[in-house]
């Protein structure tokens, strides 16, 4: 059976299991767009199952950063679901760096994404298109 969950004007339909992916020495809020590193096993099982499905995932804080196979038991109680987002990665694009801010507590924010290379103006357009992302502008700050 389906789960549907309310955000401000937003309905989210979700399958009956969401995907979990524990995460280390970060807390994620809601309406924060934020590149992960994942690399455990369980992990990377848990992304490929939310690609697979509907793209929502469980984003829950460790407990204790150092457990490399936490169970439930070792997970706070309370998370945030999340859309995968492979947009970058999936046109082969490397984030090498990333600062987001905001103003207010619940105010948007304002992200810099730094890439390895020239972002095709196709890719630009795609991110604006998401619902979560007000706006895109591409900046190239050259040296000298």
């Amino acid at each position: 059976m389906p789960q549907i969950f309310q955000r401000d004007s937003e309905t989210i339909t979700a399958s009956d299991r969401i995907p979990v992916l524990p995460l280390r020495d970060v807390v994620i809020f809601p309406y924060v767009v934020i590149p992960l590193l994942v690399g455990r096993p369980a992990s990377l099982a848990a992304i490929e199952s939310a690609l697979a499905e509907d793209k929502l995932i469980l984003l829950v804080a460790q407990r204790d950063g150092e457990k490399q196979e936490p169970a439930a038991a070792d997970l706070h109680r309370t998370g945030v679901i999340g859309r995968v987002g492979s947009l970058l990665g999936d046109a082969g694009i490397n984030i090498a760096g990333y600062h987001q801010s905001r103003l207010d507590a619940g105010g948007d924010a304002l992200a810099v994404v730094k890439v390895d290379a020239r972002v095709d103006p196709s890719i630009v357009d795609a991110l604006g298109a998401l619902p979560e992302v007000h706006s895109v502008r591409q900046v190239r700050l050259d040296r000298g």
